[in-house]
């Protein structure tokens, strides 16, 4: 008890001299005292505060207030790095330059790690999980793509490991709202989900995706093309009660000015603008374990450089912690959020794999962290460009869930369909009903998978291929033999066609 009065009087000068040399601290946002007893061991935050002239970094573990480490370096100094390190993994690598691009994000991302991490290394000695609690422009920054590499030269840092490859991660607006969290009681179930896509009429890949993971669950919803309007999304969260919502539709925009006026876009009605704000969303007084957002964010108004614009760079990082902190405290337990912009095809997989691993078992963060290494762990994705954006925000617990059976390759409706057809009576010379499909390739199709499918029967009609889609006309029965093609990663029932 002694300790923790010494700690609190520690905490309270430092706030004292943060309003006297105006700011405002993190520790004095919230009550590290009353974390201590919810965090269990081997978890440890990392609270950050960055003010006009130097930054600091305190970490905090279920022993209490470890350390707090000043770093000299001053908010515009920060804010320029920060956003040198936000341009290089905001677009592909240019073709034929992959090599010396992904040099460039390691450099960048390696001297954040050694300005915002390595100061404070040795507390994370043990640590299974790791929150941060961003300040200013630090909210713009994926921790994940930090890189760890001691004494590295530049042509060195191949050999470094990036955050995420160390720890799961979760993050935090506040102290206040992390405590909220730690003391959040809910069930925390994953049995029911309201996933939509493709509002905006343009990204059939973002219609595969919300009907493979909304295949994952018991109790589904799933909005698509003209049937995901605003009016719908916000009629169902009035009338049922969802644990996880995945909105992968037009980028979420971060209003700079009024971050709750921030929203998603989806097609114009007679009585919607076809902007879904937050302030919207947060009034339908939802309650919601998870809330994902997949899709890019921008930022308005953009910023054009950094060159005499920190304070609005400033800016934009107090309007995103505005954004995070009013979404955890409306109802939504956790939400999983992008710092930038993003690549639709990785995306889609990483969002499959994160929900694979909570169906497993996994926490909220080692499920993205598991899905951010499955693409790390490919070299056409190792940049971070490809993974780094998606943060999860709040309780990162892990869910109870009742899932369908292993389905395999198949999704859930095609799965049905086929068991049902192997069970039923029928006799040896029935014919079985002819069902269309779309084959999912692990990369863009060629011409050698076109022969390689029509060499499986002649029954097998092929209607159109485009990117790494087939789709195919055929008998029931030849599925399994689809499925047990190498390079096949799904057989689905189609949305729409594809054409050639």
């Amino acid at each position: 008890m002694k300790r923790h009065r010494v700690i609190q009087l520690v905490l309270s000068i430092i706030g004292i001299l943060t309003l006297f040399l105006g700011g405002t601290c993190p520790l004095a946002l919230g009550n590290p005292i009353g974390l201590l007893p919810s965090l269990e061991e081997g978890t440890v935050v990392l609270a950050y505060f960055v003010s006009d002239e130097a930054t600091s970094v305190s970490v905090i573990t279920h022993d209490g207030v470890q350390t707090t480490s000043r770093i000299a370096i001053t908010r515009d100094a920060i804010a320029r790095q920060v956003w040198s390190f936000r341009k290089e993994i905001s677009s592909p690598p240019i073709a034929g330059q992959e090599a010396v691009v992904y040099l460039d994000a390691l450099q960048k991302g390696h001297d954040l790690y050694e300005l915002l991490i390595a100061p404070v290394g040795n507390y994370l000695q043990g640590a299974a999980h790791l929150i941060i609690v961003p300040s200013d422009v630090l909210f713009l920054l994926p921790f994940e793509a930090l890189v760890h590499c001691p004494g590295c030269e530049k042509r060195d840092l191949y050999g470094g490991k990036f955050l995420i490859e160390n720890y799961p991660i979760s993050y935090a607006p506040s102290l206040r709202s992390l405590e909220l969290s730690l003391q959040d009681t809910r069930t925390k179930e994953a049995r029911s989900i309201l996933a939509v896509g493709n509002p905006l009429g343009y990204s059939p890949l973002s219609e595969r995706e919300v009907e493979d993971i909304a295949a994952l669950f018991p109790e589904r919803t799933v909005l698509t093309g003209a049937d995901a309007t605003s009016e719908a999304l916000k009629h169902l969260l009035k009338v049922k009660s969802y644990d996880i919502v995945h909105l992968a539709t037009g980028c979420l925009s971060l209003d700079v000015q009024a971050p709750l006026l921030s929203g998603i876009r989806f097609l114009p009605s007679e009585d919607e603008d076809g902007v879904l704000r937050i302030d919207k969303l947060l009034g339908l007084n939802a309650s919601i374990g998870l809330l994902t957002f997949s899709t890019g964010l921008i930022i308005q108004p953009l910023i054009e450089s950094t060159a005499g614009g920190n304070r609005t760079v400033s800016s934009t990082g107090e309007a995103f912690r505005i954004l995070t902190d009013a979404l955890l405290a409306s109802g939504v337990a956790s939400t999983v959020i992008p710092l930038g912009d993003v690549n639709n095809w990785s995306t889609e997989r990483l969002m499959e794999v994160m929900y694979q691993e909570l169906g497993q078992g996994s926490t909220k963060d080692e499920a993205l962290q598991q899905a951010k290494l499955s693409l790390l762990r490919e070299s056409s994705y190792s940049h971070p460009y490809f993974w780094a954006q998606f943060v999860v925000y709040g309780d990162w617990s892990a869910m109870n869930s009742t899932r369908p059976p292993d389905t395999g390759k198949f999704d859930y409706a095609l799965y049905q369909t086929l068991q049902e057809w192997k069970t039923s009576e029928h006799t040896p010379d029935e014919i079985p009903p002819l069902v269309s499909v779309v084959v999912t390739l692990a990369r863009p199709a060629v011409q050698e998978d076109l022969d390689t499918l029509r060499a499986l029967s002649d029954e097998i009609e092929i209607q159109g291929a485009f990117g790494s889609f087939i789709q195919l006309r055929l008998p029931l029965t030849l599925l399994d033999a689809v499925c047990a093609l190498p390079e096949v990663r799904s057989v689905a029932t189609p949305t729409g066609t594809i054409s050639n």
